[in-house]
């Protein structure tokens, strides 16, 4: 097996969380699947959140800054190799299930929110979209290929995402 990049240096990430999976202390669990170019998976992870949250749009949150400084030091990396990212403006690429956390990524949280926490996480998030270093886009749930990492999967769900992540069967 090879690892193949294709034409397209273009970083792109696919980050999803199951909100208050974990029994024990009702934390959630983050699963991201990381690529560059025709490799859809070059870097692949599953996490237990490390705070508890208290909506699947803040788990959704959490997810996405947990993994986007990994998303942005690929680019970064790939950038000082001498490649450039195409792309549009070469932004790396975050695929979204969750139209809520988007929104608030582009729109910051709602006026006279008293989570600090999530409004410093926003903030972050915002800021780097209009830098031009990454851009949100909406993957339906169905087409996400991190839910492989957050939850069991089963019969064609399983073998769709066993063959998106390992590139497909040759």
């Amino acid at each position: 097996m090879s690892l193949k990049i294709g034409k397209n240096v273009m970083v792109q990430a696919y980050v999803d969380a199951s909100y208050g999976v974990h029994n024990s202390d009702g934390k959630s669990q983050t699963g991201a699947v990381i690529g560059i170019g025709d490799a859809v998976s070059i870097v692949s992870k599953s996490s237990k959140q490390k705070v508890v949250t208290k909506s699947s749009t803040e788990a959704e949150l959490v997810a996405v800054t947990d993994v986007v400084g990994d998303i942005l030091d690929l680019k970064f990396f790939i950038e000082e190799l001498g490649y450039q990212v195409s792309g549009n403006e070469r932004t790396a690429t975050l695929f979204q299930d969750n139209q809520s956390t988007m929104r608030l990524i582009e729109s910051g949280p709602p006026a006279g929110s008293r989570s600090k926490h999530v409004r410093i996480r926003t903030f972050w998030l915002r800021e780097q979209v209009q830098e031009g270093n990454l851009k949100v886009i909406f993957k339906p749930t169905d087409d996400m290929i991190a839910d492989g990492l957050t939850k069991p999967l089963q019969g064609s769900k399983y073998e769709s995402f066993a063959d998106q992540i390992l590139g497909g069967r040759e």
